[in-house]
């Protein structure tokens, strides 16, 4: 590697190629007459651009009225053969070493002497300078690595041309007046429906795994007296949580800040700040602000399969019933009772035997009821957990799914045609319209697709929630 080039030196000749053809046996090079040779060695060019700048015109000086070979040629200016030459390519890297190696040979076959000499080994040192330099850009570009990015460009030419043409395929169909069939405009309608069923369904998972995070910060305050609930519901949430913090400062020591506050079906329900607050708090005798009102516990209900209608009946008329019941499953303390169904359905035969549902304190003891069946009248009768959510329900207001007509808060709609200026009993139209799917039937069709959908999603959540209250 030669010595790098001192930038204020200039120590090589102009050189030029002759326009004038040389004769086939004559290979000679005219050397101008040379200048000073400069005290301090010329140091290696810092640029390929430099270097090449100088020895072209190192070239063209030393070759006025002569040419060295043809391929010498091609060292003249760029700007210039892209004006002379239509459709010039730039040479490539190989073409380069080639044209780079004939030069030096050519040179190096020069018998020269004295001070033309020195300038031939210059030059010659400065070709060689250039070839090291072409051999780095070369090695830092791999041709492999080369090939991959022009594939990847080449496929991305491919993806657009693709692209466009597949774009102005669908503006042709479009544009195109053509009249969908009944199935095509039925498959698109199912198609968007479907989409929206989902999205809903989604939807509610989400806010039911909300809900369940929110637990630990939340506690409930139900009441049983209806002046109470009535004075809940006229007051705003700010007063109502400004008498709660009253007892609660007075009451407790810690002095926990409620965080809000909002109101339920039979009470409120307050926000706190941590799970450790919302534990204290449960202790608060909440008598204090609002009468009746109590903390809410759970209830944990199982579904009793097979009961005898007469033993149903029992219940509202013999007191001591429910004793009986609690003896022979093991003493245990048992709460509401009340049957699966409130009304039975019309035109249909009254059953012998049907479900009931049995609400238990303890979580414990409703997971025993569950494994080893639920005992009555020293029968043994099959008993499931309770989980309304879990089966398909429906409103009967807007004809959503997921909640019932008494918790509705949407907009009231006809089961019949979608109206929403009348009730369903007041629909005098002979065509139906499902308020779901869009289809030719009620909104409570059972063979709707989209109550078919409902089914199978809760099918699944079904199969992956545990049949137990508690792990054990």
């Amino acid at each position: 590697m030669p010595p790098k080039r001192n930038e204020t030196s200039k120590g090589l000749p102009a050189f030029t190629f002759s326009p004038t053809k040389p004769k086939d046996s004559e290979i000679e090079i005219a050397v101008a007459t040379p200048p000073k040779s400069p005290e301090k060695p010329i140091d290696a060019p810092s640029k390929v651009s430099d270097t090449e700048a100088d020895l072209h015109g190192a070239v063209q000086k030393a070759s006025e009225g002569n040419t060295i070979t043809t391929d010498l040629k091609r060292m003249n200016n760029t700007a210039t053969v892209y004006e002379l030459c239509s459709g010039y390519e730039p040479p490539t890297i190989e073409e380069l070493f080639d044209l780079v190696k004939e030069v030096t040979n050519a040179l190096r076959q020069q018998k020269t002497s004295g001070e033309p000499l020195k300038i031939k080994e210059k030059v010659i040192e400065q070709l060689v300078y250039i070839n090291h330099r072409l051999q780095d850009f070369q090695d830092s570009f791999p041709a492999s690595s080369m090939n991959s990015h022009l594939d990847r460009i080449e496929r991305k030419l491919n993806t657009i041309t693709e692209a466009s043409t597949t774009s102005l395929q669908e503006i042709k169909d479009t544009t195109t007046n053509v009249e969908n069939t009944w199935a095509q405009i039925t498959a698109t309608n199912a198609a968007t429906t479907t989409t929206k069923s989902t999205t809903q369904a989604k939807w509610r998972e989400h806010n039911e795994a909300l809900k369940k995070q929110c637990e630990p910060y939340q506690l409930a305050l139900t009441t049983t007296n209806n002046e109470a609930r009535e004075t809940l519901g006229d007051m705003h949430a700010r007063e109502i949580t400004k008498c709660c913090q009253n007892l609660i400062d007075t009451t407790t020591t810690e002095t926990p800040k409620l965080n809000r506050m909002n109101k339920i079906t039979n009470g409120i329900r307050l926000q706190c700040k941590s799970p450790e607050d919302a534990q204290i708090l449960s202790t608060v005798n909440w008598n204090g602000a609002f009468e009746s009102l109590t903390t809410y516990k759970p209830k944990y209900g199982i579904v009793v399969h097979g009961v005898p209608v007469t033993e149903i009946d029992a219940l509202q008329t013999n007191a001591t019933t429910t004793q009986e019941w609690e003896e022979v499953n093991g003493g245990i303390k048992l709460g509401t009772i009340k049957p699966l169904r409130c009304k039975s359905r019309a035109n249909r035969i009254p059953s012998a035997h049907q479900s009931i549902v049995v609400f238990i304190d303890d979580p414990h003891a409703a997971d025993k009821c569950i494994k080893l069946s639920f005992f009555i009248d020293s029968e043994h009768n099959k008993a499931e957990k309770y989980a309304p959510q879990l089966h398909i329900t429906q409103c009967y207001k807007c004809y959503e799914y997921g909640h019932r007509a008494t918790h509705c808060k949407q907009k009231e709609k006809c089961g019949h045609c979608t109206a929403e200026s009348y009730k369903t009993e007041e629909c005098k139209s002979t065509e139906h319209t499902c308020c779901r799917c869009k289809g030719s039937h009620q909104a409570w069709f059972l063979k709707c697709s989209e109550r078919t959908s409902e089914s199978q999603r809760l099918a699944v959540l079904r199969a992956e929630t545990p049949p137990y209250f508690t792990s054990g």
